[in-house]
C-alpha cells in the first residue's frame, strides 16, 4: 500500500509542476504581448509628437494628466504653446527612440510599466540627446496604454496622480544632456 500511494503521490506531483510549467509560460508569453504593446503605443505616441499631431498625442496621455492641465484643448493648446516658444529659439525636437519597456507592475486598479525614451533635439550648433523614462499606465489590464513622461515629475507629484503607485517601481533620474555638433 505505502508503494502505490507513493507512485500516486508522484504523478500528482508531476501533474502539479507540469501545470506549474505551463501557467509560468503563459504568464511569460501574456507579459512580452503586454510590452509589445506597451512599445508600439509609446513609438505611436512618440511619432504624433514628433510629426506635430497634437491631438493624436492626447490619446495616448495619461487622462488624469490631462484633466490637471484643464483638459484635451488645454493640454494641446500647452504643447503648441511651448514648442512654439522652443522653435522661435531655434530648437526643435528631431527624434525619439523608445526603449524596451520593464517589468510591469499592479499599482491598485492600475498597470504601471517603465519605457525608456531618448529624446534629440535640433538646438543652435548641434544637437542634445537626453534619456529619461515614460510611466505606462493601463487601467483595463492592457489593453490600453497611457503615458506620462516623468523627467518633469516630482515623485510627491507622482504620488497625487498615483495614490497606490507600487513602491517596486523605481524611476530613475533623467541623464545629463550631452550635446554634439554631428547630427545624430
Amino acid at each position: 500500500m505505502s508503494w502505490h500511494y507513493n507512485f500516486n503521490t508522484f504523478i500528482v506531483m508531476k501533474y502539479l509542476t507540469l501545470f506549474a510549467l505551463l501557467l509560468t509560460l503563459n504568464m511569460a508569453k501574456t507579459q512580452a504581448q503586454d510590452k509589445a504593446k506597451i512599445k508600439e503605443s509609446a513609438q505611436s505616441c512618440a511619432n504624433a509628437f514628433i510629426h506635430g499631431d497634437y491631438a493624436k498625442m492626447a490619446n495616448f496621455t495619461y487622462p488624469r494628466l490631462l484633466t490637471s492641465m484643464g483638459g484635451r484643448e488645454k493640454f494641446i493648446a500647452a504643447i503648441k504653446g511651448q514648442l512654439s516658444q522652443m522653435s522661435a529659439q531655434g530648437i526643435t525636437f528631431s527624434k525619439v527612440v523608445i526603449g524596451e519597456p520593464g517589468e510591469i507592475y499592479r499599482a491598485g486598479t492600475e498597470l504601471h510599466c517603465l519605457v525608456p525614451q531618448t529624446l534629440t533635439v535640433k538646438a543652435s550648433g548641434g544637437y542634445v540627446t537626453s534619456t529619461s523614462s515614460l510611466l505606462a499606465v493601463s487601467p483595463d489590464k492592457g489593453k490600453t496604454w497611457f503615458f506620462i513622461d516623468t523627467s518633469n515629475s516630482s515623485p510627491a507629484r507622482l504620488k497625487q496622480m498615483f495614490p497606490n503607485f507600487n513602491s517596486k517601481l523605481v524611476i530613475p533620474a533623467p541623464t545629463k544632456p550631452v550635446f554634439r555638433t554631428d547630427s545624430v
